[in-house]
C-alpha cells in the first residue's frame, strides 16, 4: 500500500511540473533546446556520457529513474527545473545531466 501512496504522489509530482513548465523548448539531434534554461551549449559524446553517469547517482537516491526516452524534451525541461534544485548537483553537472536527457529524449 505505501508503494502505491508514494507511486502516485510522484506521478502527481511529475504531472503537474510537467503542465505547469515552459513549453517552448524542442531538442533538436546536436543542436542546444531552446527553453527556459539559458545554455546554448554543443556537448560531446562524453559530456554526454558523463551527464547519464550524473543522471543516474543522485536521481535514483529518491526513486526509480525513467529512461531519458520515456519524456520528449519539453517535459525533461519542466521536471528538471522541480528536480534539480532538489539534488546536490551544481548547475555546470545539472546542464550536463539536461543535455544527455535531450539528446535522448522522446522524439514527438
Amino acid at each position: 500500500m505505501k508503494k502505491i501512496c508514494t507511486l502516485a504522489a510522484l506521478s502527481a509530482t511529475v504531472f503537474f511540473l510537467v503542465n505547469c513548465s515552459n513549453k517552448t523548448g524542442k531538442a533538436i539531434s546536436g543542436k542546444p533546446a531552446t527553453s527556459h534554461f539559458t545554455d546554448t551549449t554543443v556537448y560531446t559524446p562524453a559530456q554526454l556520457n558523463e551527464g547519464m553517469a550524473l543522471y543516474k547517482a543522485p536521481c535514483a537516491e529518491c526513486h526509480k529513474l525513467h529512461a531519458a526516452s520515456e519524456f520528449n524534451a519539453n517535459d525533461w525541461d519542466g521536471i528538471l527545473v522541480g528536480m534539480l534544485p532538489r539534488t546536490h548537483l551544481s548547475k555546470s553537472d545539472g546542464l550536463t545531466v539536461r543535455a544527455y536527457l535531450l539528446a535522448n529524449a522522446k522524439k514527438d
